[in-house]
């Protein structure tokens, strides 16, 4: 099994959303796959998505995730962290 990662400007532009979105969902939890982990000395954020897991999940091999009902739930968390204008 490969180590390779995917990164949030490709994730977004796979999904057709906002890197700050995928960005908001890795680190509220919320994205299927991955996770979001602040460093304590420098409070920067670091994204580790296995690039296997996410071809997974949206190719479908995921099934307990559907795309649509990921949107919503990610849509409901980024409106919450970023204000709409």
């Amino acid at each position: 099994m490969s180590n390779e990662m995917i990164y949030p400007p490709e994730i977004a532009k796979r999904i057709g959303r906002s890197q700050a979105f995928v960005e908001s969902a890795l680190r509220a939890g919320t994205f299927p796959v991955g996770k979001a982990i602040q460093s304590e000395d420098s409070g920067r954020w670091f994204y580790i998505v296995p690039r296997a897991e996410f071809e997974a999940w949206i190719t479908g091999k995921l099934p307990s995730i559907q795309l649509n009902d990921l949107m919503n739930r990610l849509a409901e968390v980024f409106d919450k962290f970023i204000p709409v204008y």
